[in-house]
């Protein structure tokens, strides 16, 4: 038998080494071992495991550790990357932007993976499946066989292959466990977790069995759906009273979508990556195809199942496109919102703002950023050199006069202007003309943005710049001299979206779909400002939009959005009940009568540990995802950056085994002869 063989016990709890015994539908230790439960095995759960397994050698080489993964969808993929989807749904990420390894970058205090880490990225793992070096773990379709072979670096891969990716991975990881650890996979769901002393918790899985005598919990939940609001539940209501369809807010999938009936009319409400997703599901996954004119544009061949979808959302326009254009000059770092700055800010200004005391500084670093870019691509756009133009915008005031005349003197043209507003709202906050109009003016639009993100490194200024910034704010999030409206109402709800809407858009082969779905006529955007009447009196939901004539009556409404994460009304049922038992709390900003929640599961740092709703540390739970208040949110990490997520959870790690360590010396555990 392999090392492999050995260490992975996947599918379900029972005995399948000498050192389990199943008692009652429990799963109990034979020998005394520490036992660790992971809850949530996606990437959040599979890079703990990672980081888990990589520090034990060193901290505790001579103790027993029993780990098990609990996740009713495989581990690694876990639920929105399993293989068991639409193969049309692709990743957000490109293939050269992947890996779930930390690498020689790696900056925080545990090991890296030995040997050459580009062979554990995403693009290291195709080339050895190319190769036969890694074969496939079971018999895949033609499709995917197809895109083995043809993914290039700038490809976004499709979620199937990404879950082939992430399986392997986990099996290496395990793979490589230490000889004092033993890992177990469950395919179930977590219900609760009960008691919260060391070796006094158990976890009820909900396919009859429990885990006892658990030392330590750790919550890796993901994205998961939360219980509807009174407008959810009314549309839903709605829906089954008149023989309608409504989805809530979820992530994409075709099994919510095969009501919609081909030809009639579905209401989308979102202009985001989970829209396009939609949009995916109801015409190409519906058996439309498209194929590329004689003039060099896309064209959509219907399959007549699709309905006629018309979307709209606050802003009523797409998210702009990932660029694909190099930059022609150095990247340049950040200079006024750095971490050390901004640390300092937070640590002597009670009750700081977003918008007071960050965004002045982010907006002035983006600006210098991207002209710094465009004075090397493009000289001929500007009146000086870039030495003259610095040094003038180092010394002018922020937003002045002063300032304004400095851009308009020295970049005469507006489109080469950094306009946060243009950037927000490419069509304006208002628009007057028809609803024939907004689709002219969508199309253009999107035609524009499509051209600047293949020819203007400006554009990949901007995002590199922003990813820099929301690296601070991550690093900050769970401070506690936040003023609670600053970080619900200008970080959570406007810094987030606005960061998310450029630097984490949709890819170009989706707009140019976009652009033939609205050419035939089976998308139509109504616009910005969107309304949803329950019209009962016609049976239908009823559309509208700032757009003067935009009306619509559709059999079918799309919440097309992931569901803001909270703690007390998540239907997840572990953090339901997390919820329930007092043993976390949201966390909340602000004074008593005043106070904010930001929805999200309070933690202690360093470690991530929960705290508990009496405000007590509970050094035997730690959770990490997008549930949690302070959490470096994403699902995938850049190759050679020291991606944050990797210090995270090796700290997250380390902190567990500390705290073992500490436990191990209370009592007699079992050691490695």
């Amino acid at each position: 038998m392999s090392k492999m063989e050995r260490r992975v016990v996947a599918e379900r709890a029972t005995p399948l080494c000498e050192e389990f015994d199943t008692v009652a539908g429990s799963v109990t230790s034979g020998t005394d071992q520490q036992r660790i439960v992971i809850i949530g095995a996606g990437p959040a759960g599979l890079g703990y495991l990672e980081r888990l397994l990589s520090n034990i050698p060193e901290m505790a080489p001579q103790r027993l550790f029993d780990v098990h993964v609990v996740d009713p969808h495989p581990p690694g993929p876990g639920r929105i990357w399993r293989y068991d989807q639409a193969p049309e749904l692709q990743l957000n990420s490109q293939a050269y932007d992947i890996t779930i390894f930390p690498d020689r970058a790696f900056t925080g205090e545990g090991p890296k993976p030995a040997g050459d880490a580009s062979r554990l990225t995403f693009l290291g793992w195709l080339r050895r499946v190319r190769a036969g070096d890694i074969p496939l773990p079971f018999e895949v379709d033609d499709r995917i066989r197809t895109e083995i072979a043809s993914v290039r670096p700038e490809t976004f891969p499709t979620r199937r292959l990404m879950a082939l990716y992430l399986g392997w991975a986990y099996e290496h990881v395990v793979g490589e466990a230490p000889d004092n650890v033993h890992v177990t996979a469950h395919r179930a769901s977590a219900l609760a977790v009960n008691g919260d002393g060391p070796s006094n918790q158990h976890v009820v899985l909900d396919n009859g069995y429990e885990i006892t005598s658990v030392t330590s919990v750790i919550y890796t939940l993901g994205h998961s759906e939360r219980e509807s609001s009174l407008e959810e539940r009314e549309a839903t209501r709605f829906a089954q009273e008149n023989d309608l369809v409504y989805v809530a807010p979820q992530p994409a999938s075709a099994e919510f979508l095969t009501a919609i009936a081909p030809g009639s009319n579905v209401l989308i409400r979102g202009t985001g990556l989970t829209s396009s997703d939609t949009i995916t599901l109801l015409t190409e996954h519906r058996g439309g195809s498209y194929a590329i004119r004689d003039d060099g544009k896309l064209f959509y061949q219907p399959s007549w199942q699709e309905p006629r979808i018309f979307l709209g959302s606050r802003k009523g326009v797409p998210l702009h496109t990932v660029p694909s254009v190099p930059l022609k000059g150095d990247k340049t770092a950040p200079l006024y919102f750095t971490l050390a700055k901004a640390r300092e800010i937070a640590d002597s200004t009670p009750a700081f703002s977003f918008k007071k005391h960050f965004w002045p500084l982010i907006a002035r670093d983006l600006t210098r950023r991207v002209y710094a870019e465009l004075f090397v691509a493009h000289p001929e756009k500007v009146a000086c050199d870039w030495a003259e133009f610095a040094a003038k915008f180092d010394a002018t005031p922020w937003a002045s006069d002063q300032y304004d005349k400095l851009v308009q003197d020295t970049i005469a043209a507006p489109e080469h202007q950094l306009d946060f507003q243009r950037l927000s709202y490419p069509l304006g906050k208002s628009f007057q003309g028809s609803l024939a109009e907004y689709q002219e003016s969508i199309t253009d639009y999107v035609t524009r943005n499509l051209w600047r993100h293949r020819n203007d490194s400006t554009t990949t200024a901007l995002r590199m710049a922003l990813r820099d910034a929301q690296y601070v704010i991550a690093m900050l999030r769970a401070h506690p001299n936040w003023d609670a409206d600053s970080l619900v109402d200008e970080v959570y709800n406007g810094w987030y979206p606005f960061f998310c809407s450029i630097a984490i858009g949709p890819s170009q082969e989706t707009q140019e779909k976009l652009l033939a779905l609205m050419a035939v006529g089976i998308v139509t955007f109504l616009g910005p400002e969107i309304s949803v009447e329950l019209d009962g009196h016609h049976s239908c939901f009823v559309g509208r939009s700032a757009v003067r004539d935009a009306y619509v009556e559709a059999a079918a409404l799309v919440d097309a959005r992931i569901a803001v994460p909270t703690m007390g009304r998540s239907a997840n049922p572990a953090l339901r009940s997390l919820a329930a038992s007092g043993g976390g709390m949201e966390a909340s900003y602000g004074a008593f009568e005043d106070q904010r929640s930001t929805g999200r599961v309070r933690v202690s740092q360093p470690g991530n540990f929960i705290v508990d709703a009496g405000g007590q540390v509970n050094f035997y739970r730690q959770a990490l995802g997008a549930f949690v208040h302070g959490n470096w949110v994403s699902a995938f990490a850049l190759p050679e950056s020291d991606f944050p997520f990797f210090r995270q959870t090796d700290a997250m790690a380390r902190a567990t085994l500390e705290v073992l360590a500490k436990q191990a010396n209370a009592k007699n555990f079992a050691l490695l002869p």
